[in-house]
């Protein structure tokens, strides 16, 4: 028979099997060779390694160790280009929930492209050197940058872009952002169905056959119209 299914003959076999789970193999070897258990601490008897830092402190400890909280972090404004309806001062200025009247500046980005969603124009990536124009307004809040993602909903991604004035004044170029458009830029263009956006909106995937399911109903949804047009004529 295996030592290690041997029958425990011991007085005290539970504290044996402790023994046996508990020690790792140095403690099994210990006791093999000098013949008796190894000591073990309590948790009571181990030294708190929180105590022996607070000796080694000293006695001013309270005194010395004194948090101080980092202050809050600085926000900086941040230039916005607009290129559609927000280009219109009263429609910025209903947007934010200004007093007065916004200050914008003519701008314009390049690279990028305008095309249309629905109704609206939609910033995609353009060919080298094409141009979009528009307005330039500097953000002095948070709560301003949240109010404009919330006008253009999760149809439109913040992306940082390069804005050049066009009014001649100070600076002529700066580092900001614009919203684009967060779908698939070549199905909005060829008027296909937007399968990124529509799974990113109502977050939900469509099957992987969704293509070939949609096309048969529109066969069937063809069918019937022949159909119906050939009992009518």
């Amino acid at each position: 028979m295996s030592a290690l299914f041997a029958p425990i003959t011991c007085k005290q076999p539970v504290k044996m099997e402790l023994r046996i789970e508990e020690g790792g193999p140095q403690h099994r070897r210990l006791h093999r060779r000098s013949g008796r258990h190894p000591v073990r601490r309590s948790l009571d008897e181990r030294p708190s390694q929180f105590l022996a830092n607070l000796e080694a402190a000293g006695e001013n400890v309270w005194e010395t160790a004194v948090t101080s909280l980092a202050p809050p972090p600085r926000y900086h404004p941040m230039v916005y280009f607009f290129y559609g309806t927000l280009t219109q001062p009263k429609v910025l200025k209903r947007v934010l929930e200004l007093d007065h009247e916004p200050v914008m500046r003519p701008a314009k980005i390049v690279g990028y492209s305008l095309t249309k969603w629905g109704d609206y124009k939609a910033l995609i990536d353009g060919e080298m050197g094409e141009e979009v124009s528009g307005m330039a307004y500097e953000v002095t809040s948070p709560q301003h940058e949240y109010q404009l993602a919330y006008y253009e909903t999760n149809a439109y991604d913040l992306a940082p872009c390069f804005i050049d004035f066009t009014d001649g004044q100070e600076p002529t170029r700066v580092l900001g952002s614009t919203f684009k458009y967060a779908g698939d830029a070549m199905a909005l263009k060829e008027g296909r169905f937007d399968r990124k956006l529509w799974e990113f909106r109502m977050g939900l995937r469509l099957p992987e056959n969704w293509k070939e399911r949609s096309d048969q109903r529109d066969k069937e949804v063809e069918t019937k119209v022949d159909t119906n047009t050939n009992i009518y004529t």
